[in-house]
């Protein structure tokens, strides 16, 4: 998937402290409808801001322990595994799904989803440690070309 980055809901970073880079629902409403709801790990780049691919997290569905505030549209949001100085709104970001975790759950309480993502964070980081993953780092869809003149600088 591709696209420009867009604001949330700040549920992710306000509310559990864990934030998100979020991609249009808009752009991908037709490719979602056969992508199963769950966490997914996977493989980003940030047009301008990182020369490499950073490890990610993904949550493609509903978000449906937000009760009352679930998502209408099925919605991917990615937390990557890298902290990042400055928010990148407006940049492209490049995601490669590379495997799945397990599928989207509605938790009695934030302290169990709480728990259940950093459980994810962890499976994912081990995962892409692995030669199977890692390697995919290097995918061609995420070599984006990064110039000076990304940052403003000639």
């Amino acid at each position: 998937m591709r696209g420009d980055v867009a604001s949330g809901w700040g549920r992710g970073g306000k509310k559990l402290g864990i934030p998100t880079a979020n991609l249009p629902e808009s752009m991908f409403a037709d490719a979602l409808r056969e992508v199963q709801t769950g966490v997914y790990l996977g493989w980003a780049q940030i047009g301008g801001v990182s020369k490499k691919s950073v490890k990610a997290v993904v949550n493609v569905g509903y978000s449906p322990t937000f009760v009352g505030a679930e998502n209408r549209e099925k919605v991917v949001e990615a937390h990557l595994l890298e902290k990042f100085e400055n928010d990148f709104y407006g940049k492209e970001m490049r995601l490669m799904l590379t495997g799945f975790l397990r599928p989207e759950t509605k938790f009695d309480s934030f302290p169990e989803l709480l728990e259940a993502i950093h459980k994810d964070i962890e499976n994912s980081r081990e995962a892409l440690d692995t030669e199977e993953f890692s390697v995919l780092s290097a995918h061609p869809f995420l070599q984006v070309s990064f110039s000076l003149s990304c940052l403003g600088q000639t």
